[in-house]
């Protein structure tokens, strides 16, 4: 390999790590203030939380039935959409399993096709946790009992269920 060759290869590795390397960073940031986020997002659409959200069951809970409401509403009260209110739901269960001392974020290095490249990695089995899917597909389920705060819950209390390797 000539040496422009071996340079260029060089320079889009080192590109490629730190793109990734930012990508992390600039989760792990947003991951941290989605709570806040979110709570602007429920404020903003006219409801009230009763107290500020906490990155546990309870706070999966309410702001899943929060998203249940809103998208049996048509998802008209959700400012910004509600793609971005999915995006904010998997940020907040990440954080949660990352406050719980369950998970990390991580960049995903697995064989599966993810969303996003950074996950949460669960710390006991070294997998990984597409909370960007699941919360998008959250709103395409139609099973009983399971609009009122369940998904995120168990995801939370049980991730290995639907970890990805």
């Amino acid at each position: 390999m000539s040496k422009w060759a071996r340079r260029a290869k060089n320079l889009g590795e080192g590109a490629q790590a730190s793109f990734a390397q930012k990508s992390l960073e600039e989760t792990v940031k947003d991951a941290g203030g989605s709570a806040r986020d979110i709570e602007f997002v429920i404020e903003t659409s006219g409801r009230r939380l009763p107290a500020p959200l906490r990155l546990d069951a309870t706070g999966l809970s309410e702001i899943e039935r929060f998203y249940f409401d809103v998208v049996a509403d048509g998802g008209r009260l959700i400012e910004g959409g509600i793609l971005q209110f999915e995006r904010l739901m998997a940020l907040f269960l990440g954080q949660t399993l990352v406050s719980a001392g369950k998970a990390e974020w991580a960049l995903y290095e697995g064989a599966s096709a993810v969303l996003f490249p950074v996950l949460p990695r669960l710390l006991d089995s070294r997998e990984y946790l597409d909370v960007f899917w699941l919360c998008g597909e959250i709103g395409k389920s139609s099973r009983a009992g399971e609009t009122g705060g369940g998904f995120l819950r168990t995801w939370f209390e049980k991730p290995e269920l639907v970890a990805v390797r």
